[in-house]
């Protein structure tokens, strides 16, 4: 709530400055889009812009401003940091208590943060009689076995074929027929004529 009691003093302060400077005009549109983007929820872009209008105008209602918004952002580092240079700029400030009290919450969830400890990423292995509880682990499928490859037959002796029995066969059956026809037949051999007959 003192934020925004902070920030409409602050508006008022600036509304209220007729000849205000370009530095002036500046910071004004810095903290109105600062303001919407508050409104809006976009606290990181809101804390940005007070922070630009702080250099733009050096008023320590800004600094507080950007501490809330950073505060609501979730980064306390940030929040904490503003909050400690709004309280060295207005040590005196009417807000004095609440600032104080933001500075101890955001030591506190620093603190905390950096005691967690961090997530554990060992794979805890299950006890054996468990069995219930353990998980099943997932693994890739066997790879599939290659094709084997086209094995070629152990070469046949030649006597063991077919076809050298066959050949052996019809070379005998031809000797038995040559010596038997050779044996039974005319020895005389014919005489051969060499003669030509005549063209004329």
């Amino acid at each position: 709530m003192a934020s925004w009691v902070l920030a409409v003093c602050l508006l008022a302060s600036a509304t209220s400055v007729e000849h205000a400077g370009p530095e002036e005009r500046r910071a004004r549109k810095l903290y109105a889009e600062g303001l919407k983007a508050y409104g809006l929820g976009k606290f990181e872009e809101a804390a940005e812009r007070y922070i630009e209008a702080f250099q733009a105008v050096p008023k320590p209602a800004f600094l507080f401003n950007a501490a809330q918004a950073y505060r609501l952002a979730g980064n306390p580092e940030k929040a904490l940091e503003f909050y400690r240079s709004f309280l060295r700029l207005q040590p005196n400030a009417a807000i004095l208590s609440e600032v104080e009290r933001r500075i101890n919450e955001m030591q506190t969830e620093i603190d905390q943060r950096a005691a967690k400890p961090p997530p554990d990423e060992r794979i805890v292995v299950p006890a054996p009689d468990r069995v219930a509880d353990r998980a099943v682990p997932i693994t890739e499928p066997p790879p599939a076995p290659a094709p084997a490859a086209p094995r070629d037959r152990p070469a046949r002796p030649i006597y063991k074929r077919w076809w050298f029995w066959a050949g052996i066969g019809a070379v005998s059956v031809a000797t038995v027929a040559i010596v038997v026809v050779s044996s039974s037949g005319d020895d005389s051999v014919p005489e051969a004529n060499y003669g030509h007959e005549a063209i004329f």
